[in-house]
């Protein structure tokens, strides 16, 4: 997502034929304001299915962060909230 004059944008990939449109400042009146997480210790190879693998530590948190580890290398963390949209469209979200 990206800002243009104090609004947010939604960016699709050009592949789509969409053009960018305006998310509604309503669709974020009600943010997520907590996040569950689970955290992992591990040696992999590849991203693994964290739903298989038992977790160190789980909690709750308002700002995502890495407070939570206890190293800086050998981790993995799952995060899972939720988003209310109010309004029907195509939006992209992705990290920033």
């Amino acid at each position: 997502m990206a800002m243009e004059n104090g609004s947010v944008v939604t960016e699709l990939p050009n592949c789509t034929g969409i053009s960018r449109q305006l998310i509604p400042d309503i669709a974020f009146i009600n943010p997520p304001t907590v996040v569950s997480y689970k955290y992992y210790k591990g040696n992999w190879n590849a991203l693994p299915d964290f739903s298989k693998l038992n977790p160190v530590k789980t909690g709750m948190e308002v700002n995502i962060d890495l407070g939570m580890r206890k190293r800086d290398t050998l981790y993995g963390i799952s995060r899972k909230s939720s988003i209310n949209i109010t309004k029907e469209g195509v939006i992209l979200l992705k990290p920033i």
